[in-house]
């Protein structure tokens, strides 16, 4: 997946970044499972992570997977997102553990 990432999902980031004046930080997880997985659940919280470092930076932070490609540049999606809308994580209870869901609201904040 690691060449996936690099050769092909990266540069479609960079391209659309370098075209609407985005920032593009790509992290590379130290490990990433399959499924439910305990790798898979570490490479999940550490989104949570990466994002709210990037919020710390940056007004607004979007999540890509490596495994999209940008394939249309034309349009920036920031101008279907509006500050009073958000969308948020939530933990879900399933059994055996709590989960990480998203997303669970967007529109007006109440």
């Amino acid at each position: 997946m690691r060449s996936v990432l690099h050769d092909l999902a990266l540069p479609s980031f960079q391209r659309w970044g370098t075209r609407w004046g985005w920032t593009v930080l790509a992290h590379e997880l130290a490990e990433d499972g399959v499924g439910a997985d305990d790798g898979a659940q570490r490479a999940k919280w550490a989104k949570l992570r990466l994002l709210r470092e990037a919020l710390e930076h940056h007004p607004m932070a979007l999540w890509v997977d490596a495994d999209v490609l940008l394939l249309r540049d034309d349009e920036d999606v920031s101008v279907h997102l509006h500050p009073e809308d958000f969308q948020a994580l939530a933990l879900e209870w399933r059994p055996p553990r709590w989960c990480a869901t998203a997303p669970v609201s967007s529109g007006p904040r109440t």
